[in-house]
C-alpha cells in the first residue's frame, strides 16, 4: 500500500513517466485497483466520487493530488497528513470532507483571482509581449502558482504573480 503513496508522489512531482517513475505509478495504481485503497485515500476517493476499479493516473493527477494540495494552499497542510495517517475511520471521513471543502474554496479563489486580474493580464502582455508580471494584493498567496500557470498556459508566455500578505510580498512564476 505504500506504493500508492509513491505513485501519488511521482505524479505530484510532475516527473517524466519513464523508467522507474512509470513503474512506480503503474504498480501504485495496480495496488489501488487490486487491493483496498490505503486509509485516507479511500475516504478521499469517496468524496471525489472516484471508483478504485477505474482509477487512473489522470484521476490522481487532476482530482486527488489537487485536493490533497488544496489543504496546504489554504494554510492547513496538516489535514492531508492527518488524512493519510489517522487510524480513526470517523476522523478520516471528517478530514476528507474538510479537504474536499478546501479544494472547492481553492477553485473559487482561483476563479475570482482570474476575474479580478483579467485587465491586468492584457496590460502586462501589451507592454512587453515576453513576460506577464502582475501584482495584486487581493490574490490569496496559496493560489499564486495556479494563477501564474493559467496565465502561462492561456498566453504562452512566462508569468509572475505577486501578492502581499502582512507586509510581505510573495509570489510564483511559471514558464
Amino acid at each position: 500500500k505504500d506504493l500508492q503513496l509513491v505513485a501519488l508522489a511521482a505524479l505530484a512531482d510532475v516527473r517524466p513517466m519513464k523508467n522507474e517513475n512509470r513503474i512506480f505509478v503503474k504498480k501504485g495504481i495496480s495496488s489501488i485497483k487490486n487491493h483496498y485503497p490505503r486509509k485516507g485515500l479511500a475516504e478521499l476517493f469517496n468524496k471525489l466520487s472516484l471508483k478504485k476499479e477505474t482509477i487512473s493516473s489522470i484521476d490522481l493527477s487532476w482530482s486527488v493530488i489537487p485536493a490533497l494540495n488544496a489543504a496546504g494552499r489554504m494554510g492547513q497542510s496538516n489535514l492531508s497528513l492527518e488524512l493519510l495517517t489517522s487510524e480513526d475511520a470517523k476522523r478520516r471521513e471528517e478530514v476528507a470532507e474538510k479537504i474536499f471543502e478546501l479544494n472547492e474554496e481553492r477553485k473559487n479563489l482561483v476563479a475570482k483571482s482570474m476575474f479580478d486580474i483579467k485587465d491586468d493580464i492584457t496590460k502586462s502582455i501589451d507592454e512587453n509581449k515576453k513576460l506577464c508580471v502582475i501584482y495584486n494584493q487581493n490574490i490569496n498567496k496559496g493560489v499564486t502558482g495556479i494563477v501564474a500557470a493559467r496565465i502561462m498556459q492561456d498566453n504562452n508566455l512566462p508569468s509572475i504573480i505577486v501578492t502581499e500578505n502582512q507586509g510581505l510580498c510573495v509570489g510564483s512564476m511559471r514558464s
